[in-house]
């Protein structure tokens, strides 16, 4: 989150006056698309565990070959170049779709209610908060530092009280202690 929301004054920092015109919004969309490919690795680790991995393979690999295609007619009409990210992450979403419920076909006992429940919905708690306290704080001030203070700070706190359960933070609270 602190990279997001300053990867303009982090890329001055490494790069001078010296960025390239796509590098920011660049840098942001493949943080997202990293984000976006973390549930993807994990169900397709339980898709491997049942030894089924004809459809992983073949359809979920079909919607990864897709991407260049689509992104090449999208600049052969014109298309800024933002969008090759942009295409990129609504195939991951309809992969993170297709592979939830590949999972829910191979595995009888997994529950999409529970997956979102215990799984996504803190995920999405946890991004709301620690992008929406930095995003306030930049209306306030314009130094990074604090920016990027703010944001460590809040991304923390969302993940020890909306992302952990309290048999986790009770984990994390007696290491702590000891």
């Amino acid at each position: 989150i602190p990279l997001l929301v300053e990867t303009e004054h982090i890329l001055y920092i490494w790069l001078g006056n010296n960025i390239p015109q796509y590098t920011t919004t660049f840098c942001q969309l493949i943080i997202i698309s990293t984000g976006l490919a973390i549930p993807i690795n994990i169900l397709n680790t339980c898709i491997h565990a049942t030894g089924k991995i004809k459809f992983l393979s073949i359809g979920i690999g079909s919607m990864y070959l897709i991407t260049l295609p689509i992104i090449y007619i999208g600049f052969s009409y014109g298309l800024n170049p933002n969008y090759a990210y942009i295409i990129y992450i609504a195939i991951m979403c309809a992969i993170i779709l297709m592979t939830l419920l590949n999972v829910k076909h191979l595995i009888q006992e997994f529950k999409l209610s529970s997956y979102f429940s215990n799984a996504i919905l803190p995920v999405i708690l946890v991004l709301a908060l620690s992008i929406s306290i930095p995003l306030i704080s930049l209306q306030f001030t314009s130094c990074s530092i604090i920016t990027i203070s703010v944001s460590a700070l809040s991304t923390l706190f969302a993940i020890f009280f909306l992302g952990l359960d309290s048999c986790e933070r009770n984990t994390i609270i007696n290491k702590i202690r000891r």
